[in-house]
């Protein structure tokens, strides 16, 4: 009876200290999940507060470089009128003046533009406008647009195109002008007594027909370091790019999503001292939703 008595005591006290534990692990798992609970809520809150701090600044950019754009196209449009009469009257020298004028003012335009487009875009606000479009024609455009700027710094400029006639496209053909003429200012920026070379052609692909562009250079090439990091907002190759060729490094980072935004995308490969080929991908048939159509 003794040890009966006593074997009962051990069972029940050690069943009562597992039991202990238990409760106390349990306590002490409520604890943890409410530390968790009250971390989510934390970082739920720093997103939303970061989300509307992202709204406003695209709202603001927006703002401020629609009203910049105002202003900017008044000054540009002056200046052509200047430029004008400054021919008609053969002044030399105001000739030059206002040149530097135009080309400044366009410049400006430009990053001002890029701004208000990443900032659409970010808002969710950039709306594609796809109508059927002759790409042959479209690239001839291009090409008679570009040349001057890709053959500047004394670089040969090529347009090739696959065999036969490219065909109509539904697409954006604006976004598609702005994105491809981006591509080729780069490379003309980065190369020096080279080449450039524009190639266009129809690929079947996954889920159906494609477009293709790849813009070649002999430039002086982006290391796999900076190609990382180069598609990125207000991203350049290195800090001396930025400090001789100027520019907001927004150019890269828009035309990729712009190619996104109609489906597509755009890879890059480079080898340092040897040229980079950016390759633009794009659906024959683009909806406004800026997904495929099949």
């Amino acid at each position: 009876g003794i040890f009966s008595t006593l074997g009962a005591s051990i069972y029940v006290f050690i069943m009562a200290s597992y039991y202990a534990r238990i409760v106390d692990s349990q306590s002490e798992l409520l604890r943890e999940i409410s530390r968790h609970g009250n971390t989510l809520s934390k970082l739920t809150e720093a997103k939303n507060e970061a989300e509307r701090a992202n709204n406003a600044k695209s709202e603001f950019l927006a703002k401020m470089s629609h009203e910049l754009r105002t202003p900017l196209n008044a000054v540009l449009g002056y200046s052509e009128i200047l430029l004008e009469d400054a021919e008609l009257e053969g002044s030399g020298e105001k000739i030059a003046d206002l040149e530097k004028i135009s080309a400044a003012g366009k410049h400006l335009l430009s990053m001002v533009n890029e701004i208000l487009d990443m900032s659409k875009i970010e808002a969710g606000k950039m709306d594609l406008f796809p109508v059927d479009v002759d790409l042959d024609k479209l690239f001839n455009e291009i090409d008679v647009t570009s040349r001057p700027m890709a053959t500047k710094n004394t670089n040969a400029f090529n347009v090739i195109c696959n065999s036969g006639p490219l065909g109509t496209v539904c697409i954006d053909a604006t976004k598609l002008r702005q994105v491809v003429l981006n591509l080729i200012s780069n490379s003309a920026k980065f190369t020096h007594n080279g080449a450039i070379t524009l190639y266009v052609r129809r690929d079947k692909g996954p889920g159906g027909d494609w477009i293709e562009i790849v813009i070649a250079d002999s430039g002086m090439g982006i290391s796999a370091e900076q190609q990382k990091v180069l598609f990125s907002k207000f991203t350049q190759a290195n800090p001396m790019i930025a400090s001789k060729y100027g520019g907001t490094g927004l150019g890269l980072s828009l035309s990729r999503n712009l190619c996104q935004l109609m489906g597509g995308d755009i890879s890059l490969e480079s080898v340092p001292g040897k040229g980079s080929q950016f390759t633009i991908r794009l659906p024959t048939t683009v909806i406004e939703s800026g997904k495929a159509a099949n």
